[in-house]
């Protein structure tokens, strides 16, 4: 007699599976099975029945390790950031972002996916989903706070914030773009943060993804009001012109104009002294930064 199969503990029952495009089977089959999981915003976008846009994964296998698999395969990939145990790959103009699991070296298989999910920024971040589609909720919160549009660090804010303050810019990121309400605590933790240890390139990467989210005019005061708008300018090397209501008052028009990078930022403009300073401080690259130009010089 066969035995029977044993159900993972962390899946969430009455969730359809995720439908994975042939890009994500063609990883499963190139790292195994066990050593891949789906992880963020595609099982989010998944469980809200909208198709996943990005895929990033999680896995047990070392960084360098990873590397060498895909390498074999003839996927391109980058080591930029390896000290953070993430591998980016490339083939046949699709892109996948691969972490190492934050786990401890002795955790195997779900005891070191619980403890990954436990070290990760948000319960909402904090989903998985393996090669069968069905997804994971290995703390018992993100799928709650997912049905209560209810955007929660994962640990004690104040330390998640120490520990990676980007995670001040993704959780604007995730109000702008998904229109979700901040938790109490997660909300007060926000006011009055300083960066210390983040890139110019990961503060512009969230700082696009803010003013361009659907729901940016309700990210708006919660932008300006915890003194991190004022940062993200005084971080490019110029500052802002105003004081709080009249730079939420740009910011509203920020969020009335089009829809795209381009339009959003020069209507920013006069809120930042010095806006050729503040795009290239925060790396916009010099193409991008002359076609603006070109634009505002022509109306």
């Amino acid at each position: 007699m066969g035995s029977k199969k044993r159900k993972n503990k962390f899946q969430i029952k009455g969730v359809q599976p995720i439908q994975y495009p042939k890009p994500v089977q063609d990883l499963y089959k190139v790292l195994g099975p066990k050593n891949l999981y789906v992880v963020g915003g595609a099982v989010r976008d998944g469980i809200l029945g909208e198709p996943p846009i990005d895929y990033d994964f999680a896995t047990p296998i070392p960084a360098k390790q990873v590397i060498n698999i895909l390498r074999k395969n003839r996927y391109k990939c980058s080591a930029r950031a390896l000290k953070f145990g993430t591998v980016f790959a490339r083939k046949n103009h699709e892109r996948f972002e691969i972490t190492t699991f934050y786990s401890e070296k002795n955790e195997k298989g779900l005891k070191a996916l619980e403890s990954d999910a436990w070290r990760r920024d948000f319960t909402i971040n904090s989903l998985y989903a393996g090669i069968n589609g069905k997804p994971l909720d290995p703390t018992g919160l993100g799928y709650q706070d997912l049905l209560n549009r209810t955007i929660r660090f994962v640990d004690d804010p104040l330390k998640s914030i120490k520990e990676d303050d980007v995670r001040l810019l993704r959780a604007l990121r995730l109000h702008s773009g998904l229109g979700f309400g901040l938790e109490k605590r997660s909300r007060k933790a926000l006011y009055y943060q300083e960066f210390h240890n983040i890139s110019k390139g990961r503060l512009r990467g969230q700082f696009e993804k803010i003013i361009t989210g659907p729901y940016f005019k309700n990210t708006v005061p919660l932008f300006v009001n915890t003194g991190l708008f004022d940062q993200v300018v005084e971080f490019s090397g110029t500052k802002p012109v105003f004081g709080l209501d009249k730079s939420i008052e740009i910011l509203n028009s920020v969020a009335d104009a089009p829809n795209n990078l381009v339009d959003r930022l020069i209507a920013l403009s006069p809120a930042v002294e010095d806006f050729d300073q503040f795009l290239w401080g925060i790396r916009f690259k010099k193409r991008f930064r002359s076609h603006i130009h070109s634009i505002m010089e022509n109306q």
